[in-house]
């Protein structure tokens, strides 16, 4: 992979694309795609990931379109900065980033496709754009971003249709409710960032009724006063905001830390219904984890 950095820059004002320049969104990506390919024929196809902020018509509603406009800026900024430590380059479809990644994705359906399906480059593109809040006038905002592969040979796509369902659709009710999350999903993935998130361990006996264990079930808790507390109870909030996902990853990946570290436990853990269902994400996981993990499928907010 070449060192050497790609970054087209485009202009600091925040703007909604017009319609003649959504139709060339394509032909955009794929002169982006040209010019990366250009260099070094042996490279393959880059790898093209499309982005979006899935709350946006939501943070529009509830705290106004100046609000929506920074948020929006500020995702598309820390993009720019990715492109520029990842050797990419980014281009805007309305509402939708698209990022192409100066990496080798072979011609070869197969191998291209093995390459597509590893999916830490996806999350790395969100935790990018989303992990940190957004500094605005009425206070942090979280983004809840969205991110996928939409091909892996080549072939042109419409970028709007990456899009998620909850990115297009906008409604002002439950707005008051909405911003009351966004100061729960602060408090919340704060302590995260502060690390003071930490387990409760239950233990989980046999159906058959002994007294056997058969694995501790890893309980999330805030430790912010020196005592854990359960958290289940703001968890809601942030399925709601679409944000759960974060929380979802760290209890995750902090089980598997564990595992490792004591390879005679078995431990299990809750998964929210909408981590569960991102294939890519949850595939990683299922591949990574040791053999002696109880997984369960449920709602994180045991």
């Amino acid at each position: 992979m070449s060192n050497r950095l790609r970054l087209v820059r485009r202009p600091t004002e925040v703007r909604s694309l017009s319609i003649a320049e959504e139709e060339n969104v394509q032909g955009t990506c794929e002169a982006a795609k040209e010019s990366l390919v250009s260099e070094s024929t042996a490279r393959g196809n880059p790898l093209c990931i499309v982005a979006s902020i899935r709350n946006l018509a939501h943070i529009e509603s509830a705290y106004g379109t100046a609000t929506a406009l920074t948020v929006r800026h500020v995702v598309c900024r820390r993009a720019r900065d990715f492109c520029t430590r990842e050797s990419g380059i980014m281009t805007r479809s309305g509402e939708q980033i698209v990022v192409l990644i100066d990496r080798a994705v072979p011609e070869d359906l197969a191998n291209a496709h093995a390459v597509c399906s590893d999916h830490s480059i996806v999350d790395a593109v969100v935790a990018a754009l989303g992990d940190a809040p957004v500094f605005t006038s009425m206070g942090l905002i979280r983004a809840a971003i969205g991110a996928s592969i939409p091909t892996c040979d080549g072939t042109p796509f419409d970028p709007e249709k990456e899009a998620s369902a909850e990115m297009r659709m906008g409604t002002r009710k439950g707005r008051t409710r909405y911003a009351r999350d966004m100061e729960i999903a602060g408090e919340l993935l704060g302590a995260m960032e502060r690390d003071e998130w930490c387990f409760r361990y239950e233990k989980v006996c046999s159906a058959t009724g002994t007294e056997s264990v058969s694995y501790w079930e890893a309980l999330l808790c805030r430790t912010g006063d020196g005592v854990p507390v359960s958290v289940g109870k703001w968890i809601p909030a942030l399925e709601r905001l679409g944000l759960v996902s974060r929380l979802d990853r760290w209890v995750v990946t902090t089980v598997i830390d564990t595992l490792r570290a004591h390879p005679g436990m078995s431990l299990g853990c809750n998964v929210s219904i909408q981590s569960a269902a991102l294939g890519g994400w949850r595939s990683t996981v299922i591949e990574t984890l040791p053999g002696n993990l109880r997984s369960r499928h449920g709602s994180s907010s045991s």
